[in-house]
């Protein structure tokens, strides 16, 4: 299992740069935010996506909540009410905005035909655990009560996120479907930060690609975990904050995940699949063993071309509502 060409090109300007750079822990969350913006934003074409998109203000149980509205251009715009996917973005937490995401978020609207609100939650260690699940899980509660406004159909819901945003996805699913509160018609979780809870060492893809040179690391996992949850007397193995936990997985929806190959999250992900398709919950996977981790976001990517096309072809099933 080798990198494939556009990841190793990738991986060695950036190392290079960061040769003599500090330590993750060492950079701090303004800078760390400022490196993050940089890369999601600085790597992006000045494509125009063809779907209409909107700054929105959803009122949650602590106030506001910003997110940005993308619906399809074309045919399917004119119906009355059309399928919804809402986003979670990644960055452990504690990174990443509504700018970082925008051209992923356009272009996965524009591949599948189905609206999108990509949520602007808040972030660590500002805003420490619970804070951020509570937006994710009041912007559900927000687009249901909303749904004619936005002219979204509330019975074909799905929710989304890559990395941490894939956890907080994972979580909003378990409490909000999994508790009968509502149905969702689909998770689709992009490389998904499963545990925070357990040693590296019980994840043999952290010991192998953590320790430096493949974007994520175990220095940033740690890091980021304790900006999220500072608090040592809370159980970090609580499904609210490492869902690979949870005990009946067979309450999740119809799941479609994406893994990296030289991702250290890969073990966490593999598991996660298993333990579904074994409960019988409908699932599909797919490994892009060359790929490493946040790679859906850097379109220049073959890979990410190939991931984005299989993961609007799943939220295009919202549509015809065949999984």
């Amino acid at each position: 299992m080798t990198l494939d060409d556009d990841a190793a090109a990738f991986l060695r300007e950036m190392n290079a740069a960061a040769a003599d750079g500090p330590s993750f822990a060492e950079l701090g969350i303004v800078a760390a935010r400022e490196m993050s913006h940089a890369l999601f934003t600085g790597l992006v074409s000045s494509r125009v996506p063809a779907c209409q998109s909107e700054d929105l203000s959803l009122m949650g149980r602590d106030g506001p909540i910003g997110a940005r509205f993308y619906r399809p251009a074309g045919p399917v715009a004119t119906e009355r009410a059309i399928p919804l996917v809402v986003f979670f973005h990644g960055g452990g937490w504690a990174m990443g905005d509504l700018d970082s995401y925008h051209e992923l978020a356009g272009d996965l609207c524009d591949r599948s035909g189905v609206a999108l609100l990509s949520v602007d939650y808040r972030l660590a260690p500002e805003h420490p655990f619970p804070a951020g699940l509570h937006d994710c899980i009041d912007s559900l509660r927000w687009v249901v009560r909303h749904a004619s406004m936005l002219g979204i159909d509330p019975a074909r819901l799905g929710v989304m996120g890559d990395s941490a945003g894939g956890n907080l996805a994972a979580v909003v699913a378990h409490r909000l479907h999994g508790g009968g509160e509502l149905a969702l018609r689909a998770q689709y979780l992009i490389y998904p930060m499963l545990d925070i809870s357990r040693p590296h060492e019980a994840y043999p893809s952290r010991m192998d690609w953590g320790g430096g040179g493949y974007l994520l690391d175990r220095d940033a996992i740690d890091t980021t975990a304790d900006w999220y949850v500072p608090d040592a007397t809370i159980n970090r193995a609580d499904p609210a904050l490492s869902p690979l936990f949870i005990e009946d997985v067979s309450v999740l929806p119809p799941t479609f995940l994406i893994a990296a190959g030289h991702d250290p999250l890969r073990s966490e992900n593999e598991i996660f699949v298993a333990r579904l398709k074994h409960a019988g919950v409908k699932t599909h996977d797919r490994c892009f063993e060359g790929a490493i981790h946040a790679f859906l976001s850097f379109h220049q990517f073959r890979a990410a071309q190939a991931a984005r096309n299989w993961l609007g072809a799943a939220m295009a099933h919202l549509i015809d509502d065949e999984f």
